[in-house]
């Protein structure tokens, strides 16, 4: 099903998700002795962590199929972003 003038673009919500996944495989590959330790209950949270933001692609998506602006589509992904910062860092 396509939908008829559609461009995937680049917007705040999709560029955040390209840093978040990037600088999760930095840590990943800087810190595999410490996260594979033990359990390895660690590795299971940085793939967690790393789908959680993936998911964040999907959200954008769905958000360019209803705003049009690009002004209320930044705007919107920006909160989603800074929820998303909210979540992961400050509700432990």
């Amino acid at each position: 099903m396509a939908v008829k003038g559609f461009k995937y673009s680049l917007t705040v919500l999709n560029t955040a998700v390209c840093l978040g996944i990037f600088s999760n495989i930095i840590y990943s590959i800087f810190n595999w002795e410490q996260l594979s330790s033990g359990e390895g209950w660690g590795v299971i949270a940085v793939i967690a962590i790393g789908l959680i933001t993936a998911s964040g692609v999907i959200i954008d998506l769905v958000l360019q199929l209803i705003f049009r602006n690009r002004k209320v589509l930044n705007v919107i992904g920006t909160l989603v972003v800074l929820a998303y910062i909210y979540v992961i860092f400050y509700m432990q």
